[in-house]
């Protein structure tokens, strides 16, 4: 619902007479009104409600992630002396023949603890070296 439909929406409440907004009540709600409910009452709630329900259709839009794979790129982190490879795939991350989710999946099976991918594989940053789909070593 946007911000239009919001105000139809609201206007039309208020052009409801008391038997109206009942029924409205009832349809929005799924319960009927109180008696002791006054048509104002009920006209603030019927249009909070449809402010309330863009809310939450909003905040259902899935969220985009902040790093989409490249498949074949491969990084390299080396972590308590041993090199971790990871290679970038069509639907995930691969390491060690399995595939993951995220960098942070594989962190936390890395370190034994919860950390961000993104931090521990330096994603985005110049200090770590990666090796493109030619096999070309590179800076991220």
């Amino acid at each position: 619902m946007n911000f239009e439909q919001f105000l139809r929406r609201t206007h039309n409440v208020e052009m409801l007479n008391s038997k109206q907004l009942r029924q409205k009540w009832q349809e929005t709600f799924g319960i009927r009104p109180e008696n002791a409910y006054s048509c104002d009452y009920m006209r603030k709630h019927l249009s909070e409600y449809g402010r309330y329900e863009q809310e939450k259709a909003e905040r259902a839009r899935p969220k985009r992630r902040k790093y989409a794979p490249y498949p074949g790129l491969t990084r390299i982190r080396r972590y308590k002396g041993e090199d971790h490879i990871v290679r970038e795939v069509e639907n995930g991350f691969e390491y060690r023949g399995e595939l993951y989710d995220s960098y942070s999946a594989i962190a936390g099976k890395i370190t034994g603890q919860r950390v961000s991918g993104l931090t521990f594989f330096d994603v985005g940053h110049d200090s770590r070296w990666e090796i493109d789909v030619n096999g070309l070593r590179r800076r991220s």
